[in-house]
């Protein structure tokens, strides 16, 4: 999960403007590009994948889909995975 996370963070913030973020930044870091970039977001879209494995039987896979974030109004936003 934390992954998914970083990487909606790096997104958001590669595609609107927040160069700074990387993998080792700070969290404090990571939150301030967050706030910096969310100030005027409407709304995106983004493909995803997650790669998961099991450590006792060595096995891989991968789901992939789309992530949709839309601010309808003030205060109400959605986001669906």
């Amino acid at each position: 999960m934390k992954t998914i996370a970083f990487f909606v963070v790096t997104l958001l913030c590669a595609t609107f403007g927040f160069a700074g973020l990387k993998p080792e930044s700070q969290a404090d870091e990571v939150l301030d590009g967050l706030y910096d970039v969310g100030k005027d977001l409407k709304s995106f879209t983004a493909d995803v994948k997650l790669n998961e494995s099991d450590l006792i039987s060595q096995d891989t896979w991968t789901r992939g889909g789309k992530v949709w974030y839309q601010q309808k109004e003030e205060g109400d936003p959605r986001m669906r995975v």
